[in-house]
């Protein structure tokens, strides 16, 4: 028998799953509103893993090899998987979805799961505003670009320096040639960036957004 999962019920388990393991705020950028039901509490951790496992085939053409492999990974925590999916399902169906799956796949610990759990919030929170319309990576960080041309880099980092390395991605970044025109440049934040950082992405053009997924410190 074939089992059909909606994005709302998986979003309403990942509230549940998301508060009892790494607390609410964590989820704010998923913006799940429906309250869980007693018949999804009680879903198994199978259960869990067909429910993204459809939502990773048939809503976003991710391959079964590239959806086991990420769904098999035992660095990625069930939680962090299913938040990570929830958020990625938010975008509907757009270019980019597998092969930040299959980059998540490789994740070597939890840490490097939940850098791409909190980017995919982070692109979740912004498409309630402003569409994201593709996903690409440079330098092994996520980047997305909106329907109105704006390249944005989501990531997850407490504190933010500027630094050699940082300089560097900066400038490869507005070097990269995009299919699609580039209308502006802008890097968004789970934490914060050092005063140095923010002046000098300001006089590179760069918009900031920082704290943008509350944390227990912010």
């Amino acid at each position: 028998m074939r089992h059909v999962f909606s994005i709302s019920n998986l979003l309403a388990i990942a509230v549940d799953l998301g508060m009892a393991a790494v607390g609410g705020p964590a989820l704010s950028a998923v913006n799940v509103t429906s309250s869980p039901t007693d018949a999804l509490r009680d879903k198994s951790p199978t259960e869990f893993r067909l429910m993204n496992f459809g939502l990773l085939m048939n809503d976003m053409g991710v391959s079964p090899e590239i959806a086991d492999a990420f769904l098999n990974n035992n660095a990625i925590s069930p939680t962090t998987q299913t938040i990570l999916v929830a958020a990625l399902a938010q975008l509907g169906n757009i270019p980019g979805q597998a092969e930040l799956i299959r980059r998540a796949a490789t994740s070597q610990d939890e840490h490097d799961a939940i850098a791409y759990q909190q980017s995919c919030q982070l692109m979740a929170n912004l498409n309630k505003s402003t569409p994201v319309a593709r996903i690409t990576h440079l330098n092994g960080l996520t980047v997305c670009q909106t329907n109105d041309g704006s390249l944005v880099v989501p990531i997850q980092w407490d504190y933010a320096a500027w630094t050699p390395a940082t300089e560097r991605f900066i400038t490869a970044l507005k070097a990269e040639k995009f299919t699609n025109p580039v209308s502006g440049y802008v890097v968004i934040l789970t934490g914060v960036a050092s005063p140095m950082t923010s002046k000098a992405l300001a006089a590179g053009g760069v918009s900031l957004t920082t704290k943008a997924l509350p944390g227990p410190l912010q």
